[in-house]
């Protein structure tokens, strides 16, 4: 997957850079500008930037999340969603940490 997000990043540079640099470099290289990309990609440069910020971050984001969500005290894993499924109550949770960290920690009011 994580090759994926890449491509999926250097899809979304490549779109930006084509949209704000495309017309010129065709100019400089004496290549005329296709009609589709004057008429609707150097008109509207700004819409199709923000699109491809838009849509390529969805999209890395979608291909990277991984749903982890893990509480550590003391070096050890008080809790796991990946494990249990779910996130913790706040009474599991407080009790799990004052049991990681010991009786000094039952100052803690929940």
């Amino acid at each position: 997957m994580r090759q994926l997000a890449d491509a999926a990043g250097l899809l979304r540079g490549v779109v930006i850079m084509v949209a704000l640099a495309g017309d010129a470099v065709l100019k400089l290289c004496n290549m005329p500008v296709p009609q589709f990309f004057a008429e609707n990609v150097a008109e509207k440069r700004f819409v199709w930037i923000i699109g491809a910020l838009f849509v390529g971050n969805i999209i890395t984001n979608q291909l990277t999340q991984t749903h982890a969500f893990e509480i550590y005290a003391n070096g050890q894993v008080v809790f796991s969603k990946l494990e249990a499924g779910r996130l913790p109550s706040m009474t599991e949770f407080w009790t799990n940490i004052e049991a990681a960290l010991g009786p000094s920690s039952q100052a803690v009011q929940y």
